[in-house]
């Protein structure tokens, strides 16, 4: 029974991997982000990144194979333990010109999507990249599901929901964000409101 199981998984990793291999791909360097900084459960020194997703060009009813963002590893020599970059989809559409730690959420340090999470953990062992898993996001986003205002990244909750110190080491790699998404079109393109928007009212946010 064990290895009948076995035997399925491995054939749909093979059947996965060879969907992607067929698969068009759309790899975008994410450059329109902004760090903000706050006061976020006794730690004054709390930061968190806001990151637009642009998906402009990425055909109309696509089905989505696979999407991902990545980010260049990026802690110091010399760091020990373990630390957890989480990405949640942004609820609320922002300026990258004025966006800060309150505005123009509703609830200070960002207003996400508190049900849909990506999560990848990095440590001492192998200076691995960051590879967050936003396949999710980025199908709801291509179907109209929900509205693409990107992305915040912070570390989660048991780790004090928020960067600290780190944040200085990781924002020398924030230019090298990417978002790779692999994907089957339909022809066509979809005007994805993947760039940071004007503030919008509390009133009209889904």
């Amino acid at each position: 029974m064990k290895m009948k199981i076995l035997l399925v998984w491995i054939l749909g990793l093979v059947l996965s991997g060879a969907s992607w291999l067929g698969a068009d791909t759309l790899s975008v360097v994410l450059t329109d982000w902004a760090i903000i900084h706050g006061s976020l459960q006794g730690n004054t020194h709390a930061s968190r990144v806001v990151v637009a997703a642009p998906l402009t060009n990425l055909p109309t009813q696509s089905e989505i194979d696979y999407a991902e963002v990545t980010i260049p590893y990026f802690l110091q020599i010399g760091f020990t333990g373990l630390l957890q970059v989480e990405a949640r989809r942004i609820a609320h559409s922002w300026d990258k010109s004025s966006v800060t730690w309150t505005n123009p959420w509703q609830r200070a340090g960002g207003d996400f999507d508190t049900t849909t999470i990506a999560t990848f953990a990095l440590g001492k062992v192998g200076e691995v990249p960051v590879r967050l898993d936003v396949t999710g996001f980025v199908d709801d986003w291509a179907n109209s599901r929900s509205s693409n205002f990107g992305i915040l990244l912070k570390r989660p909750v048991e780790e004090g929901d928020a960067f600290r110190t780190e944040i200085s080491d990781l924002q020398r790699y924030l230019n090298q964000i990417r978002l790779k998404v692999y994907y089957h079109g339909t022809g066509g393109f979809k005007n994805s409101p993947g760039q940071p928007k004007t503030p919008i009212s509390p009133s009209s946010v889904k």
